[in-house]
């Protein structure tokens, strides 16, 4: 009876955990996934080479499949905080990843353009490829 109930307690358990998970793999469609209430973004942190946090004068990231303009709001940008992107944009890549650019301008000219890979699950974003510092000269 007490290894019955121990198994239960397993299968119920794995179907919990199923049910739950916000990634599901090898598939385009996401049914009735439970998705996380966090609110995921990749973040880039931009600083001189003292150290000291870099307050860009203009910021953006390029889809680069359709050279759209993404703005997003910085994380914390007198401390040098910036988000490439973020779960706004869940739908365009549902389990799929793409390419994108963050470009950051000071004093008119431009002082970043740095590639990402993104991916997306069912529910959030996630950084496949590309830096979460950048030191400026």
């Amino acid at each position: 009876m007490k290894r019955i109930a121990i198994i239960a307690a397993a299968i119920s358990l794995g179907l919990l955990t199923q049910s739950t998970s916000c990634r599901k793999t090898g598939t385009t469609e996401c049914g009735d996934i439970a998705c996380t209430m966090m609110f995921a973004m990749i973040t880039v942190e931009v600083k001189d080479n003292m150290g000291r946090p870099v307050k860009l004068d203009e910021y953006y990231t390029l889809r680069d499949k359709t050279g759209e303009k993404l703005v997003m709001q910085a994380l914390a940008a007198d401390s040098g905080q910036y988000t490439v992107i973020d779960d706004s944009y869940i739908n365009t890549l549902k389990n799929k990843s793409e390419l994108f650019r963050f470009v950051g301008k000071k004093n008119g000219v431009e002082v970043i353009n740095e590639p990402y890979e993104v991916e997306g699950d069912c529910c959030h974003v996630s950084r496949k490829s590309g830096k979460t510092s950048i030191t400026l000269p």
